[in-house]
């Protein structure tokens, strides 16, 4: 479930458990479905293990970005 900006964090909820690395998988369909790019344009850099997580995104600029997740 995409929850909203707070300042310059994107809030994200998954159902999925933080094992096995489904919730990590979770936050990047989710992602793919709302930006409208393919998986292969999202990698979790930071925090693969942690609650707070930093995706890198490409092929889409900072206001598209916005824009979409609006």
């Amino acid at each position: 479930m995409l929850s909203g900006w707070m300042g310059e964090v994107y809030k994200i909820k998954v159902s999925e458990p933080p094992e096995q690395g489904k919730a990590n998988k979770a936050v990047l369909e989710l992602l793919s479905r709302s930006l409208k790019i393919s998986k292969s344009q999202l990698q979790i850099i930071s925090g693969e293990s942690s609650a707070l997580k930093t995706v890198e995104i490409t092929g889409l600029s900072e206001t598209e970005i916005a824009n979409l997740l609006k």
